[in-house]
């Protein structure tokens, strides 16, 4: 009741089955398969920087060879051919490889990688006053770029961005840029900017008798004020102050400088 064709050969085949009785032969019954190659073997994927090399191992005699990326026909290479390189751009990707004999395909043996994208190049960094101008070159295959300061992100932008404008107070920071491409993201570029106090603003001088009273407006993130009077430093304000007295002020012309200080 039951037969085992042990090595049938690719292609379509048609097998009969019937029984003899006194020498009459019964209507046979039919049925037909399509045998295709033998899969390859041990498929593999491996990264070098952008560049992806598969290599597989040959399990048949085959016509062709075929290497599809993302379910999409990219490359037939001859029957012995055992590697492929492939450059698919950013991204998460698999690869299939099919054995091709008769026409018929085998099933695919399939791999995946995940490709990082390029990092961006060419980061300059100014500070001009109270902003941080950033502009860089972009690799190709962005969907974001990802702007961080002392390790923190601070800007997701599109794609094709190559600037940003960053309003950090003052410091010295740490900016990092990155390329994404859904899921995977570059390497990073880097570049340190010392970001300088900026002058103290709305600055008042107040006289009565012996007493000067010195009121201001600063920015936050300084960590002082120093106060000189006539070339001489005569205190430190804790930053958030706001004002200085100075009494017992000598008669005569005096001239009071009022710095902000960070780091």
């Amino acid at each position: 009741t039951d037969y085992l064709d042990i090595a049938p050969q690719v292609g379509p085949h048609q097998y009969f089955v019937q029984g003899t009785v006194g020498g009459f032969d019964s209507i046979p019954a039919i049925c037909g398969l399509l045998i295709g190659p033998i899969p390859v073997n041990s498929l593999s994927c491996s990264l070098d920087g952008t560049v992806v090399t598969l290599s597989w191992v040959n399990a048949d005699t085959y016509d062709s060879i075929e290497v599809l990326r993302d379910g999409i026909l990219i490359g037939s290479v001859d029957a012995t051919t055992t590697t492929f390189t492939d450059t698919p751009g950013a991204g998460s990707h698999q690869w299939g490889v099919r054995a091709i004999s008769q026409g018929i395909s085998s099933p695919e043996e399939v791999c995946s990688l995940v490709v990082f994208p390029e990092a961006p190049s060419e980061l300059i960094c100014l500070a001009t006053g109270p902003e941080a101008s950033l502009q860089w070159t972009n690799a190709s295959g962005y969907d974001q770029v990802i702007v961080s300061r002392d390790g923190v992100q601070i800007a997701i932008l599109s794609g094709t961005a190559t600037s940003h404008l960053d309003v950090p107070g003052p410091g010295v920071f740490l900016y990092e840029i990155a390329g994404a491409s859904g899921a995977a993201v570059s390497e990073t570029i880097s570049c340190s900017l010392s970001v300088f106090p900026q002058p103290v603003t709305d600055l008042q001088c107040l006289q009565t008798g012996g007493t000067v009273i010195l009121s201001w407006i600063e920015e936050s993130g300084i960590d002082a004020v120093e106060i000189r009077k006539d070339g001489l430093l005569v205190a430190t304000v804790p930053a958030g102050n706001g004002f200085f007295i100075d009494t017992n002020v000598a008669v005569g012309l005096r001239e009071y400088v009022v710095r902000a200080v960070a780091g």
